[in-house]
């Protein structure tokens, strides 16, 4: 796909294709995605090169922005390479022959590796270094490969663009947020700030072709300025923002998105990038309505749409998250995510210093303080691994939201964070103590048993009011525990490779709880309701969605109960007694109940071992890990009565045995009198299963208690199924 951006819109110059102008190789049509225009370079023999040309039209004076992907596919013979290769591009100014043009090398050959490399830059077209015999403003644009050695490389080239740089006059200084395929969150005040060389009144004009969408005047103070425009109440994937005084335009910001921008954020899980993670993590396709800007200290990066091969230097979950939301709302939607992730951070560091008496801030300054002016729609945050030690979590992480919240100005902002995955237990310390060999001589313990506690409680502590949690704790792969010891580019327990499972959790969970997509079971199943009878504990669940299952059938293997004595014990048994219910059973009265309190099931000071939770929902979605604290409350002296039930999307299915007219009818059921009565009639046309709704959401049964279904109101004799309870 070869693209040439002219005056504000693409011309697709797919037709002309790249020919080899000098060398000793061939480029064709790829055998991988060739439909998408995907070239193959082959280069034949050893040392040998290819100078790729495409013809494009440049104008002396002007910069032009360029970028394309390649990717270092085999060698000429088809199998895997073992060596590197090199690449460089050049504009060359000539009819025909590079020999009668001048070169101007733009980048400096870079080693390359066997996967899709980004490759961009900038070049300022210099009159004087065009050949005299050059026809003006004719031109190559030559992408230079080499081939070091063996008989010859093959090499992959899309996505090759080349588009003036929008020209920006000198008295005006823009922010890196502010700059091309940058991303507004639709419906909210649109900030703009900057400065300019000299006082002046400044016009600012967001347009889609000849249709104004917002605009406002400012004036700077002290040459600075910091305004809002209007919010846009409607979504957009191009439009473009000018600004303009008195002597002209000043600046025009292009291919603008109006669409859904969250935060990203946390340490090293949130910060890692696709490159190295596992297969499957990176797009197959470019996908321009997804952007995203990885923001380093003092507010500088740049605005991308993901490409195939600019995907690897984005985090991995910050993609899979995006890529979730694009896809759940249709495609038709512009989505966005601003990156500040910084490995080993404590929470602290991520709050204003005046905030919580927090000595830290480092990455608020840094990082946090230059996008609070930007409205998001919300934050999605994975961190917890540094603060493994921080005792009053529960409280500091509330006011950590809290803080966030305040400083967007925007109390009921979504926050969804990760509870943290498998521990890594002991693990050598590749980052601070080196030997002169550059081994680790110490090691460090990972132990994220509290952590996981902790981050339930806050969960439970603040879920009614726009905070959600997902579960990562089945993510950890299967790692070799030899490996993750021994080198340190393994595969590593502190940093799952398999990230893909934990964005599209978040993603659903944004498209659930914020976007209205309801369908989408997005909980990872958490208690909803304890009742203690006699020496059983019923755990109720939300999530459980059409039931819970374990997939080695052993139920009770990670539950706990925390006696008043003090100690842990194994339930007696346990068993699931109705699709979103468990039932644990227990000679011990009981104080707390525990699931997967991790270092009761591992030695946390040995190396990373095999530890797997087995307790799902029906959408595979696994049990977090909790703490439950019992109370008065929770215990009940009818122990016939305890199991309420909510009918999974609002219906029944019932197994007619007969056709016509019947009712189904469900009640509450207290001390033997019905109450909360619900009749829904069917007109039953086939014998067959079939979907009753109901109107009431819940209701409750007691043990050996049937629900009856009857052709006639008047009359007590079912004519179909009955329902014993834990059946539905």
């Amino acid at each position: 796909n070869v693209n040439f951006f002219e005056n504000g819109s693409f011309e697709d110059l797919s037709h002309i294709e790249p020919t080899v102008v000098s060398g000793i190789g061939s480029i064709v049509p790829g055998d991988i995605d060739a439909a998408d225009g995907t070239y193959s370079i082959r280069i034949n023999g050893n040392g040998n090169y290819v100078h790729v040309g495409i013809p494009v039209v440049l104008e002396v004076g002007r910069t032009y922005e360029f970028s394309y992907e390649v990717k270092l596919l085999s060698d000429y013979n088809g199998d895997p390479l073992t060596r590197n290769a090199a690449i460089c591009t050049n504009f060359i100014f000539a009819d025909s022959k590079a020999s009668s043009g001048k070169n101007h090398v733009i980048n400096s050959a870079s080693t390359m590796t066997s996967q899709w490399m980004y490759i961009s830059d900038t070049f300022t077209v210099d009159g004087d270094k065009i050949a005299s015999d050059a026809t003006p403003g004719k031109a190559t644009f030559s992408i230079y490969v080499h081939n070091p050695s063996g008989t010859g490389v093959v090499w992959l080239l899309d996505n090759v663009v080349v588009k003036k740089k929008p020209q920006k006059s000198a008295n005006i200084n823009l922010p890196n947020l502010i700059s091309d395929n940058m991303m507004i969150q639709m419906g909210e005040p649109i900030p703009m700030w900057g400065s300019c060389l000299n006082e002046t009144d400044l016009s600012i004009t967001i347009t889609e072709g000849d249709t104004v969408l917002s605009e406002g005047t400012v004036s700077t103070t002290d040459c600075a300025f910091d305004t809002f425009l209007p919010a846009i109440n409607s979504y957009h994937k191009s439009v473009n923002i000018a600004f303009a005084d008195a002597s002209g335009l000043l600046a025009l910001i292009e291919n603008v998105a109006v669409g859904e921008l969250w935060h990203f954020s946390g340490q090293s899980n949130m910060e890692s990038h696709a490159s190295s993670l596992k297969p499957g993590t990176l797009p197959e396709v470019n996908m321009p309505d997804i952007r995203f800007f990885n923001l380093s200290a003092g507010g500088k990066g740049e605005w991308k749409q993901i490409t195939v091969g600019n995907a690897s230097g984005v985090s991995a979950i910050a993609y899979k998250t995006l890529e979730t939301m694009y896809n759940g709302l249709g495609k038709d939607i512009a989505v966005g995510g601003i990156i500040t992730a910084v490995g080993g951070q404590r929470m602290s560091a991520y709050i204003a210093p005046c905030s919580l008496s927090a000595s830290g801030g480092s990455k608020y300054i840094s990082h946090i303080s230059h996008i609070t002016r930007i409205p998001l729609k919300g934050h999605f945050w994975y961190q917890g691994e540094s603060d493994m030690g921080t005792t009053n979590f529960v409280d500091y992480f509330e006011g950590f939201i809290a803080s966030w919240r305040d400083a967007w100005n925007n109390p009921d902002q979504p926050f969804i964070f990760v509870q943290l995955p498998r521990s890594a237990a002991t693990f050598p310390d590749w980052w601070t103590y080196l030997d002169a060999n550059g081994n680790p001589t110490t090691t460090t313990t990972y132990n994220y048993s509290k952590v996981h506690m902790w981050q339930y409680e806050a969960y439970e502590r603040m879920k009614d009011n726009n905070v959600a949690m997902v579960v990562s704790i089945d993510t950890t792969t299967r790692i070799d525990e030899q490996k993750s010891v021994e080198h340190m580019d393994a595969e590593d327990p502190l940093h799952p490779r398999n990230k893909a499972p934990v964005g599209i959790r978040l993603g659903n969970t944004a498209l659930h709880l914020f976007y209205g997509k309801t369908d989408i079971n997005y909980l990872c199943p958490v208690p909803k309701s304890v009742k203690i009878a006699g020496d059983s504990a019923y755990i109720r669940f939300d999530g459980a969605y059409s039931g819970l299952a374990a997939s080695d059938g052993e139920v009770g293997k990670f539950f706990e109960i925390l006696s008043a004595d003090g100690k842990f014990y194994a339930p007696s048994s346990a068993e699931i007694v109705a699709h979103d219910t468990i039932k644990l059973t227990t000679e011990k009265p009981i104080s707390e109940i525990y699931y997967l309190y991790e270092e009761h099931f591992v030695d946390m000071s040995k190396p990373f071992s095999p530890l797997y939770p087995n307790l799902f929902n029906s959408d595979e979605l696994p049990v977090a890990p909790f703490r439950y604290r019992v109370d008065e409350d929770d215990v009940v002296t009818d122990t016939n009565c305890i199991l309420s039930y909510d009918m999974p999307s609002r219906q029944v299915d019932v197994n007619f045995a007969d056709t016509g007219d019947c009712y189904v009818i469900f009640a509450d059921y207290t001390d033997g009198v019905l109450t909360n009565v619900d009749v829904v009639r069917k007109n039953v046309t086939e014998v067959g299963i079939s979907h009753i709704s109901q109107s009431v959401s819940s209701f409750t049964l007691c043990d050996g208690d049937k629900v009856f279904i009857w052709r006639d109101i008047e009359k007590i004799n079912p004519i179909c199924e009955t329902f014993e309870v834990g059946n539905r």
